[in-house]
């Protein structure tokens, strides 16, 4: 083999390396912007299905602090700015919205009685069936085209994804 042959498939190699680093480089940077618009959209489309079906009690924003709710009924403001990504200004005004609308109230902690939880109201819990149906309409929706296995690789990506972007706000603490 020449050296002007080994040159031309070294330039070929790195010119194909390079290409690849510059796609990887330009999907990282679109990775951030998908998933803001996933959220966005997915939020649109719980407003239309729960507008489509007469459901005013909440909107999909609301429906994040229900669904941690009923999965863990009194939690903290705290928990609950964790659990939903809310941060603690932004959940304070949703949660007195909900508690004008019946949905939550502020419950005394059992053992220190100063302290405030969110907890459900009757009426809240007995909105969940209708919330799990329109939640399996999102999610057929959403995986729509999916196998189990890609589906169960992807959430095992966002799962990484959150676990570094938490970790990456307790480091700045």
């Amino acid at each position: 083999m020449t050296k002007k042959v080994r040159y031309s498939i070294i330039n070929k190699l790195l010119y194909r390396i390079i290409l690849e680093k510059k796609q990887l480089d330009r999907k990282i940077i679109n990775s951030g912007f998908y998933i803001g618009k996933i959220h966005r959209l997915s939020n649109r489309l719980m407003n239309h299905i729960l507008l489509e079906r007469g459901i005013q009690a909440f909107n999909g924003e609301q429906g994040r602090i229900l669904h941690a709710l009923w999965q863990k009924n009194y939690q903290s403001q705290t928990e609950l700015s964790e659990q939903t990504g809310l941060t603690l200004n932004t959940l304070t005004k949703m949660i007195d919205r909900m508690i004008r609308m019946k949905l939550v109230e502020r419950c005394s902690h059992e053992k220190d009685k100063r302290k405030k939880m969110i907890c459900l109201t009757d009426y809240a819990k007995g909105l969940k069936a209708e919330y799990d149906a329109i939640s399996d309409e999102i999610i057929e929706i959403f995986y729509s085209g999916f196998s189990d296995l890609e589906i169960s690789e992807f959430e095992i990506y966002l799962e990484r994804i959150l676990v570094n972007l938490s970790q990456s706000r307790k480091d700045e603490a």
